[in-house]
């Protein structure tokens, strides 16, 4: 079946929606589609799709991706959420995407790494895997950098107990189990409270 430019349509200024048998194709601006002669009726060979879409999309993509991540660190997932917003066609997001991997502008490993070490003392393990998950990284890359930081859940548990109350042993038993079921909403697991706890009082005595 032959490939041919059913509609052109205004997306922004100066860009232009391709329609190639009624179906959505890509984005090209004003100055592409009369360079490629692109108009309606327009025969899409194979040496025409060569050019758009592994050349001067594939190029595009590219610089997109590099240029989302020079001032932030981005997840795989969000790198690729951008490319869609901008309409690239999926084939042209996966040779960006892998573009960018293979010098390591992206890397998820390093994203969590880095995310866990910036949030570890504010949030908990729970909520950190949970924001990290929300990203797009993958739960065995969670997993494995959470396991890396085990202990620092019990830290800043202790922190935020003090934070709380001056003296922990002067709790009361129904002010000590409004204390456990603030920390257990934060998302921390009952075992590292009851070590927290327990540190605390040890300190004390």
């Amino acid at each position: 079946m032959q490939l041919i430019v059913t509609k052109i349509e205004e997306y922004i200024k100066s860009k232009y929606k391709i329609y190639i048998n009624d179906e959505f194709a890509f984005v090209l601006y004003k100055g592409e589609l009369r360079r490629y002669a692109v108009e309606l009726g327009v025969i899409f060979t194979e040496e025409l799709q060569h050019e758009i879409v592994e050349v001067v999309l594939t190029k595009r993509a590219k610089l997109r991706a590099m240029h989302l991540l020079e001032k932030i660190d981005r997840t795989e997932a969000d790198i690729r959420r951008k490319l869609r917003e901008n309409l690239y066609p999926e084939v042209v997001i996966n040779v960006a995407v892998e573009y960018v991997k293979q010098y390591h502008y992206i890397d998820d490993e390093r994203y969590a790494k880095n995310y866990i070490h910036c949030k570890e003392m504010a949030m908990s393990q729970h909520e950190i895997g949970r924001k990290l998950l929300e990203k797009g990284v993958s739960k065995d890359i969670i997993s494995k950098q959470l396991d890396l930081v085990e202990d620092r859940d019990v830290e800043l548990i202790g922190k935020l107990i003090q934070k709380r109350c001056k003296q922990v042993e002067d709790l009361s038993y129904l002010e000590k189990n409004k204390l456990y079921a603030f920390l257990y909403r934060k998302g921390f697991a009952l075992d590292n409270i009851d070590k927290a706890f327990r540190s605390i009082s040890l300190d004390i005595t």
